[in-house]
């Protein structure tokens, strides 16, 4: 035999008040957003004179790797360097590739990143 019981419960039938369940966010501010997305512009466009230069002069990603593999630090950094950027990554490799990661700071705070990572070996 079965029991059916009945609780004080309302019903809703098709709806529920969906007032209660929205949550309340502080009025936006897109100022550090825009700072960011302004800085990662400059990240982008250094990046991207690193690339083309390995990609367009074989001599100087033949040195790069070199140097790389010599672990010779500064070396890699100033070939880096003479690229013509503004923002200098911080350079890291391995026997597989190069790893670039630039940072871009505003009012002493980091407020955007970029990873770039190219390989030499599979």
């Amino acid at each position: 035999m079965y029991a059916f019981y009945t609780f004080n419960v309302p019903y809703y039938p098709y709806f529920v008040n969906i007032n209660s369940y929205i949550r309340e966010f502080p009025p936006v501010n897109p100022s550090l957003l825009k700072t960011s997305a302004k800085l990662m512009e400059s990240l982008l466009q250094d990046a991207l004179k690193i690339v083309r230069q390995i990609s367009s002069q074989p001599q100087f990603a033949q040195q790069l790797m070199t140097f790389a593999q010599l672990s010779k630090n500064e070396e890699v950094n100033e070939l880096i360097k003479h690229v013509g950027i503004k923002n200098i990554p911080l350079v890291t490799y391995n026997p597989d590739g190069l790893h670039l990661a630039f940072q871009g700071v505003e009012n002493n705070m980091e407020c955007c990143k970029l990873d770039i990572a190219v390989r030499w070996r599979i």
